[in-house]
């Protein structure tokens, strides 16, 4: 998806973001770094732009305005290239790069990585215009993960029915221990709680993912007048080491539900990551 509906996901209306958000963090807002990068859209000859990123405001829940200028060829240009919402606070995880790609212009892109337990994510970096050039495949860094939620609800799917393969089998092995006598073939499935499951899944955009988990803390924050829940959970558990996330959700986005600890969600999310060993 698009920055659009991650606005959305804030306010409930990019609309909003427009009006009012955006000029607020520009006019408010921080200095974060800037970086040189060539800018070819094939309108116009190739030229060198300089990227300044603004931050707003210094809390949790955070908003990053992308301001790219020409000013290395034509002083006169300046103008808003991005703005999105930024998560800032979240667990540290450890992950190998694969590689990272441009997202949809040269200064957004994502990076695709293994975690330790050997499972693939990809993020959105919100500090690619900073960090574009530390990237090397193969190597590996701690980075910070956040998320912001597009829906975030309690779990409606709590068990699954399984009518073949092993695991009926062993039901009905199970049934014929206890009674011999027992007519297995009346046994035609297995049921499966997914109480304790989590899961990270993947969607045909690489930084967007359905979701479940259980909530080891809920911190309710407020931003510009915008409550937020920040939700810690463990999304992925390959060998027994947990990939953690803090997602943030706000009221736009919850229709009044309120996670709390203990409880299974489910929802769709935008995965961001950024490196851990730099004040960003």
């Amino acid at each position: 998806m698009g920055h659009g509906s991650h606005w959305e996901s804030v306010t409930g209306s990019a609309e909003d973001a427009i009006k009012e958000w955006i000029p607020t963090v520009i006019q408010k807002g921080t200095m974060v770094g800037e970086s040189t990068f060539l800018f070819d859209d094939g309108e116009y000859p190739p030229r060198l732009e300089k990227c300044f990123g603004i931050v707003y405001p210094g809390d949790s829940m955070r908003f990053l305005a992308l301001i790219s200028t020409n000013s290395l060829s034509d002083p006169k240009s300046n103008f808003l290239f991005s703005a999105f919402p930024f998560p800032h606070d979240g667990p540290v995880n450890s992950i190998e790069i694969d590689s990272v790609e441009d997202w949809c212009n040269p200064i957004e892109g994502i990076v695709e990585g293994t975690t330790k337990g050997g499972a693939s994510v990809s993020f959105f970096d919100p500090f690619y215009f900073l960090n574009k050039s530390r990237y090397r495949n193969g190597d590996s860094a701690d980075f910070i993960i956040t998320a912001l939620a597009y829906r975030l609800q309690p779990c409606e799917q709590q068990e699954i029915q399984i009518d073949g393969g092993p695991l009926l089998e062993e039901e009905r092995k199970r049934v014929l221990e206890q009674n011999p006598d027992a007519d297995v073939t009346e046994i035609k499935s297995v049921s499966v709680s997914l109480e304790e499951a989590c899961w990270l899944m993947s969607t045909d955009v690489k930084d967007d993912f359905e979701f479940r988990g259980i909530p080891e803390s809920v911190e309710p924050l407020k931003v510009g007048g915008v409550k937020f829940y920040k939700v810690t959970m463990v999304l992925i558990r390959p060998d027994d080491i947990d990939f953690r996330v803090a997602v943030y959700a706000s009221e736009a986005i919850l229709g009044g539900f309120v996670p709390r600890v203990g409880q299974s969600i489910e929802g769709f999310l935008w995965l961001q990551g950024r490196l851990a060993a730099l004040d960003q």
